[in-house]
């Protein structure tokens, strides 16, 4: 065989598999290519594909071998650092929806969803709409991220709308129904008079529209319309009511159906660019529903436990008993305000995890080349090593991210002296304090389940979330019950320490079996 030929062929196998395992996968790829034994026998003179396959073998092998120093050198160090910066800015991202919530509070004294001057038995109205927006959405949520995120990997834009539009309906139908379930429940078991009743329900179905269709563009890696369509409502919301006086609660809820809409004729558009940009590659049928719903089973629980886990606090706070309670769950505006400080404090581990994260995946593809069969070993305790350096980055960023709420609060104080959330009784400032150590121990949390997931794993990480939340509902519902509400947040916090153990845990069980996981998963 010619040296061009054989070169030839290495670049083509290459192309197909860019890691080939053995012969046999070489053979795999050299069949997709279009060899036949007939077109092999008349072109090399050899018996058939996988005899091509073993003549190759040794340099497909070399060649794998030697691009990995290749690619390593086409790293600078400031490419290296301009794309951690990007992954940073893309986890920040997250919170920008928050931010801008928080600086519309204290300088507008609303935002998208909330106002300062409600009644208490409003804004518990808008509360458990916003607990059960979470609830009623979050599985459905990381469903679509995970499936159709797989697509758009893929550029199979096609699939990925149809894909992404068919759970966000599936989405917006179980928040109907449930929707319709609180309101009958609520004529036959009246926890709450039936004006605030109709407020919890038409907030629920309001946010959860919002919700699925700003979802879209987190899985189309579009984050920054996500906060741009949130900072938009925002803005809607002021002119309705300050320049064309509507009532702030018309104004919010025009802006929300103006935003859900918004969101859904962008995610469109951007769709059907994708599509065009990449080409049409026909029309492939669906998958059946009961293997969709297989796969994203474990995805759709976690979403579920995870906002359950990270509301479940608030509902222990919202019901335990005080002096004045006139329904069995009352919002306590002191204990939301110390907790929405408190999270103000996973900015920048959320940007530390993304950059973790992105280099996790990028060294993954780069040492199976480097590790051959006989180093497996090696290769999984490399990975391990790097693991706990990315936990520790991890840990140092959220103990940093500890120090962001009350620099915040400073600053905010003395710019905006008096202004709605500047001003911390003892109940906030003790909620803001526990609260900040728990949500600086669940970012390891998000860390591991993200490592996890990224080696389609999810099994622990749902087990994890459930332990932890028994232990949260134990926990704070005695400590809120024999003591007090704010005693919410240490439950909170028992629940996290369980769910790092046993996140942590699976990472050391995955990452020992690093071999076994990735090819699994492949």
């Amino acid at each position: 065989m010619r040296v061009g030929e054989l070169e030839r062929l290495c670049t083509s196998v290459l192309a197909v598999s860019r890691a080939p395992g053995d012969e046999l996968e070489v053979g795999a790829a050299l069949e997709s290519l279009g060899w036949t034994d007939q077109r092999v026998a008349q072109r090399f003179r050899l018996q058939d594909v996988f005899a091509l396959a073993r003549e190759i073998w040794p340099a497909v092998r070399a060649r794998a071998a030697a691009q990995i120093p290749a690619r390593a050198r086409a790293r600078p160090l400031l490419g290296t650092l301009a794309g951690d910066a990007r992954s940073f800015l893309k986890g920040t991202i997250f919170a920008a929806p928050m931010i801008i919530s928080i600086f519309a509070m204290l300088t507008l004294r609303y935002s998208l969803w909330a106002y300062q001057y409600l009644t208490v038995e409003r804004a518990t109205a808008i509360a458990l709409a916003i607990v059960l927006r979470f609830l009623a959405t979050g599985g459905f949520t990381q469903a679509i991220a995970r499936r159709g995120l797989m697509y758009v990997v893929q550029s199979e834009y096609g699939m990925a709308r149809r894909m992404t539009f068919l759970l966000a309906r599936m989405g917006a139908l179980v928040s109907a129904v449930l929707g319709a379930g609180i309101l009958l429940a609520g004529m036959v078991f009246p926890l709450f008079p039936p004006a605030m009743t109709l407020s919890i329900v038409s907030h629920f179905l309001l946010l959860c529209a919002m919700w699925l269709s700003l979802t879209i563009f987190y899985m189309l890696r579009a984050e920054v319309l996500f906060t741009v369509l949130v900072g938009a409502g925002t803005w809607l919301v002021w002119a309705l009511h300050e320049r064309f006086y509507l009532p702030i609660t018309t104004a919010q809820v025009v802006a929300l159906c103006a935003t859900s809409a918004a969101g859904i004729l962008l995610a469109t558009i951007l769709f059907a660019r994708e599509e065009r940009r990449k080409g049409s590659r026909g029309s492939p049928r669906m998958p059946r529903m009961s293997i969709v719903a297989y796969t994203v089973a474990p995805y759709f629980t976690y979403g579920f436990l995870f906002f359950l886990f990270l509301y479940l606090d608030r509902l222990m706070a919202w019901s335990a008993h005080s002096a004045f309670m006139p329904y069995v769950i009352w919002f306590r505006g002191d204990y939301e305000l110390g907790l929405d400080w408190a999270m103000m404090g996973l900015v920048l581990p959320l940007g530390m995890i993304e950059v973790l994260i992105s280099r996790f995946s990028a060294r993954l593809s780069d040492l199976q080349k480097e590790y051959t069969g006989p180093r497996i070993r090696l290769f999984n305790s490399r990975q391990y090593r790097a693991y706990l350096g990315s936990l520790a980055l991890c840990c140092v960023a959220a103990a940093a991210g500890m120090l962001v709420p009350p620099v915040l609060l400073d600053i905010t104080q003395r710019l905006l002296p008096g202004g709605a959330g500047c001003t911390l009784d003892p109940v906030s400032v003790f909620t803001l304090r526990t609260a900040s150590i728990a949500y600086a121990l669940l970012a390891p949390c998000m860390l591991n389940c993200l490592v996890l997931f990224s080696l389609s794993v999810p099994g622990p990480a749902v087990a994890g979330m459930g332990a932890g939340l028994v232990v949260n509902c134990l926990v704070g519902f005695l400590l809120t019950r024999l003591w007090h509400y704010a005693l919410a947040t240490c439950g909170l916090m028992a629940g996290v320490l369980v769910f790092l153990f046993f996140t942590t845990r699976a990472c050391k069980r995955v990452l020992s079996r690093m071999d076994y996981h990735l090819y699994a998963a492949a």
